[in-house]
């Protein structure tokens, strides 16, 4: 078959208009019309617009070893008429119809290709935008340590310190310059050792105190921190800290040498 007659086959088994075609082809209808009644042929690209639009491989579009087209059936109440040219005892099978959409695998493995970048494309962009508005999200419900950070002055300093001890349990006092509902405080004592307790300072009335349940025996370097959310400002206070049963000796820090 031509690719004339293929062409006019296949558009009419799919029960399509030449208009319809030249419209999926971007041609028009003549442009069709000269094509099947081999007037003219198509460039490449229209060629390839055309096996697309009817499903088809450009093979079996060009006519390239396609069978020939099945005989028209018998009128009803008629005999088929015998093949003259082959003998009489031996039946003529028909041929296979042009190939239908059954063959269309060319076509369809082309449109996944071209299907497949904006698939992928589409979940990259819905997991970028999903990430974006999760961390918008973030960045407003959680306050990030910057944010807490500004609450808390550089100029953290402490005042009217003081240590007394009774019954080897050592007590202590200060004043904070910085003091808000959100903020904590807490005082540590590092002994010589390099080993670290920390205890709560409870803030009241403009005061921080608490006791501290520590080894006599120790001599300690003292820290006061303040802290609100994830953010601190920490102050070394005092050195040399020792005490007793009943005393508690220890050097400020701007005194220590």
């Amino acid at each position: 078959m031509t690719f004339s007659q293929c062409l006019s086959q296949a558009r009419k088994t799919r029960g399509m208009s030449q208009e319809a075609l030249a419209h999926q082809v971007g041609v028009s209808r003549q442009a069709v019309s000269k094509w099947e009644t081999g007037e003219a042929l198509p460039d490449l690209p229209r060629l390839l617009a055309v096996a697309d639009a009817l499903e088809l491989p450009l093979d079996d579009l060009c006519g390239r070893d396609l069978p020939p087209s099945p005989p028209p059936p018998p009128a009803p109440g008629t005999a088929p008429k015998p093949d003259s040219s082959a003998p009489a005892d031996i039946s003529q099978p028909a041929p296979p119809p042009c190939p239908d959409s059954g063959t269309a695998s060319a076509p369809a493995r082309l449109r996944l290709r071209r299907i497949l970048p904006l698939v992928i494309a589409f979940f990259l962009g819905a997991g970028l935008t999903g990430g974006a508005v999760w961390g918008i999200c973030q960045s407003q419900l959680v306050p990030s340590e910057e944010a807490a950070a500004a609450d808390l002055p550089e100029a953290f300093t402490v005042s009217g310190l003081s240590f007394s001890s009774q019954n080897n349990i050592l007590s202590y006092t200060f004043t904070p310059s910085t003091a808000a509902p959100d903020i904590t405080y807490q005082i540590s004592f590092t002994n010589s050792q390099g080993q670290t307790e920390t205890f709560d300072a409870g803030y009241s009335g403009g005061v921080c105190t608490g006791t501290a349940a520590l080894d006599p025996l120790e001599s300690y370097q003292v820290t006061v921190t303040a802290q609100t959310g994830t953010a601190q400002r920490s102050l070394a206070v005092a050195g040399n800290l020792t005490f007793g049963k009943s005393r508690a000796d220890w050097m400020p820090l701007e005194e220590m040498p």
